[in-house]
């Protein structure tokens, strides 16, 4: 080793012992191994929602079986067997022609291969949206529900109805959520009872609150607030001054 590369090597050395050292150089390992952590544990993680094409063909054979009835699993060699293939072709990638393929070896075993050939080149290339492939295939809500279909729509039920039901279902679920763990309703409350109106003479919230604080207001009914009783009247049947 020459002069200039012993030197160019002590200079190296000291430049990273003097990282390794300054103020912050532990926390700033530790915040580098920590990034490394998580981007190998995200590498390794699979994605935990599937691509919306295996989805609808996984649909799309749910809807098949039940109209096809006692000759499932093979499709009807039709014009309408033709349509379900055609459908099933338009949810496969470029890379998806084996999946294709072991759909019709399975489900459509009169269809060629040089058919087969020709459903996958001339496959549709712009996705299909919900409400345009439930007009295709004819599905009612009620026949997509019993399915439990979920990325395709209904011609008798239109996206924003159902975007509406399913918030009301949500909504709904999660109330009686919060019922079950002790919440109580803010029909209720006190903000919406509002006994501080209802005091002889009434007072203000502010005042209202600050008895409560001090135990100088008894414990309210909601039913009787409800009912039109003033808080004088209860706290009068309760005993309390």
């Amino acid at each position: 080793m020459t002069n200039v590369e012993t030197a160019r090597t002590l200079r190296r050395d000291n430049r990273r012992w003097e990282r390794d050292n300054q103020p912050g150089a532990a926390s700033r390992r530790a915040m580098q191994l920590d990034r490394q952590t998580r981007q190998s544990r995200e590498q390794d993680r699979p994605n935990s929602k599937p691509p919306i094409a295996m989805l609808r063909r996984s649909e799309l054979v749910r809807i098949y079986e039940s109209r096809c009835g006692p000759t499932w699993p093979v499709l009807p060699d039709d014009d309408a067997g033709h349509g379900y293939v055609r459908l099933y072709a338009d949810h496969c990638g470029k890379s998806d022609f084996d999946i294709l393929k072991r759909f019709c070896t399975t489900h459509a075993p009169w269809m060629t291969a040089e058919e087969v050939d020709g459903v996958f080149v001339r496959r549709r290339r712009r996705p299909w949206s919900a409400d345009d492939l439930a007009t295709d295939l004819h599905l009612m809500d009620a026949h997509r529900a019993r399915l439990g279909i979920r990325t395709i729509g209904a011609v008798d039920y239109s996206k924003a109805a159902r975007t509406k039901r399913n918030k009301r279902i949500r909504r709904d679920r999660e109330r009686k959520r919060r019922e079950a763990a002790g919440a109580k309703p803010r029909s209720q409350s006190l903000s919406a009872l509002k006994p501080w109106e209802r005091e002889n003479p009434p007072t203000k919230r502010s005042t209202w609150y600050r008895r409560k604080r001090a135990g100088q207001v008894a414990e309210i009914d909601s039913c009787a607030v409800r009912e039109g009783e003033t808080v004088r009247q209860i706290r009068a049947q309760s005993g309390r001054p």
